[in-house]
Order: C-alpha cells, then structure tokens, then sequence
C-alpha cells in the first residue's frame, strides 16, 4: 500500500551534490480536472491560466529561470490548478521568456525560462523515456556530457537536457558528472520517483518545504508563501540569531 508522507520522503546526499531523492509518490490513475495529455509521454498538462505580472527587462532584475513542484502522497488530492497558477506567477520574474509545465499524476513540475542557451527549442519541461526534468541553472560541461553519451538523441541544444538522459543511465549518481550551477527536479513514473539536486555551493537555492500531503519546492521561498502552500511565521530563535 502507498506510504503515508512522513514514510515516502527518503533523503540521500552525495558528495557532488545536496540531493533529496523523493519515493514513491503517488501515481495511480484518478479523476483530474480537463487536461491536455501529452500521448509521447503519458503525461498530464493542465490548462494553467498565464501569469498577470509585468514582464520585468532590467538586467538587474533577471535571475535566468524559476522552477517549482509539488510532490503529493497517494491519499493526496491531485495538485490544484490554482495554486500551480500561483507558482508559475511568483516566479515570472525569473524568467519572463516562457513557461512550462507537466503534472503526472500527484507529481507537478513548473518552470520558468530566461532564454540564454538555446532560443528556439530550449523550453522546459524536458521528457525522455519514462523521465520529466525542469532545472534552473547553467551546466558549464554541457558539450562534454553530450560527447560522453553517444547513441542518444538530442532533441534539443540546451545545457540542461544531458543531466536528463545521465539520470536515465546513472540514477542518481547522475549528479556527480555535472559542473555548473544548478537546481534541477527530475521525476521518474516507472520508479515512482522525484529526485531534487542543487549544486554543492547553492548558488542556485532549492527550497523545500513539508505541505498537507506531501512536499513543494521552488526556486524562492517567496512562490511558495504566495501560492498558499506554507504560512509566514517567525521563528523568535532565528530572530535572535540574526541580531546578534
């Protein structure tokens, strides 16, 4: 039987990379609201109303992409239309290029895009195989990767498809062949699987945080307090570390 949340949430860490490998999500087929199904890969897109924010140009203001997530349990209800809305708006600023999504099952991944490498196929959500990936970053070796996976089939030319298709090959090791900055979330429907990886330094922040049902993700905490899914609070001991 699926695991209550407080069962399904198993981290691990490598020394490459701080990642929380997320099983067994729920995944059986339920009653979802009117989607568009993607037929190569199975998966859900829900009719996601755009963001209303301004798209901002100053440079200062671009931080290159957003993404976020909710991973549910199986006793959870499908993730709401609304609050991926939500998600996808508090994030706009970070990429005012494009956005994209894919909800499979109890699974939703979202990402915001600044385009930079790749302008014309580089939008996200990427799918291969049984695999879904967002990420928010710059992998450096790229082109080197690429090299090191002969066979496959690039369907795009961006920096952030090869640690797809690692993961397919090296689970999650996969993170050990990468070199930039970088938070990445990758879901696997065969494995009932989301794996979250952000790079040693955190120079591009994961923030998670433990929702009824299950966990959600983002690039900002801020998207997570404006779609509904965490309260402010403050913490009067890290108050009193701050001032001293």
């Amino acid at each position: 039987s699926p695991a209550e949340p407080s069962q399904a949430f198993k981290p691990n860490r490598t020394t490459d990379s701080c990642m929380t490998d997320i099983r067994r999500a729920g995944h059986e087929r339920d009653v979802v609201p009117p989607a568009i199904r993607t037929p190569a890969t199975g998966s859900v897109n829900y009719a996601i109303a755009p963001p209303t924010r301004p798209v901002w140009r100053s440079e200062t203001l671009l931080i290159m992409f957003g993404i976020a997530g909710l991973i549910l349990s199986s006793g959870a209800a499908p993730p709401d239309p609304t609050v991926l809305s939500k998600l996808i708006g508090a994030l706009h600023h970070r990429g005012p290029d494009g956005s994209g999504h894919a909800v499979m099952g109890r699974v939703a991944l979202l990402h915001n895009r600044l385009a930079i490498i790749d302008l014309v196929t580089g939008d996200q959500p990427f799918f291969a195989g049984p695999a879904t990936l967002v990420a928010n970053g710059e992998v450096y070796n790229y082109r080197e990767l690429r090299k090191s996976l002969p066979g496959i089939n690039f369907a795009t030319n961006s920096d952030c498809e090869p640690p797809l298709h690692l993961w397919l090959r090296d689970g999650i090791d996969y993170a050990r062949h990468l070199r930039g900055m970088y938070g990445i979330a990758i879901h696997e429907r065969v494995r009932r699987t989301v794996t979250l990886t952000r790079d040693p330094f955190g120079i591009k922040p994961l923030y998670i945080a433990t929702i009824d049902g299950g966990l959600a993700c983002s690039s900002e905490p801020q998207a997570l307090l404006e779609a509904g899914l965490v309260r402010r609070a403050v913490r009067p001991a890290a108050v009193e570390e701050l001032l001293q």
